[in-house]
């Protein structure tokens, strides 16, 4: 249903913005900004954080937030405020199995994992 793509553009967007504020935390703020990164994780690890800066830990980190919290088929997955009754946000409209299918899946798997071998090409 049209209403479920709406929705689920919205909750995209949601997790874009989680995405941008993990990459600020982890990367600007930790890696960058903070000389604890570098006693904790070592000047390697450090590193690589800080060449995924862009779209490399925007895209690792956005992915990692659909797979928590918009794949599966559990009720939260489908929608975040399925514990209301309003009929919008029910199982009566359905996402037909995308969020549980393997094209979904692969391609945030993908987005994973080349954001991970970016930001390995630029730390190599």
């Amino acid at each position: 249903a049209l209403s479920w793509w709406l929705i689920f553009t919205a909750r995209q967007l949601i997790t874009l913005q989680l995405a941008c504020a993990t990459e600020y935390v982890l990367i600007e703020a930790i890696a960058c900004r903070s000389p604890i990164a570098i006693k904790l994780f070592g000047p390697l690890i450090t590193l690589f954080a800080m060449q995924a800066k862009g779209w490399p830990a925007l895209g690792t980190s956005w992915a990692t937030w659909d797979l928590l919290l918009l794949h599966g088929g559990h009720p939260f997955a489908k929608n975040w405020l399925f514990a209301l009754s309003i009929p919008l946000l029910s199982e009566a409209n359905g996402d037909d199995g995308f969020l549980e299918s393997e094209i979904y899946l692969r391609s945030l798997l993908a987005l994973i994992f080349a954001g991970f071998l970016v930001a390995l090409k630029r730390t190599y």
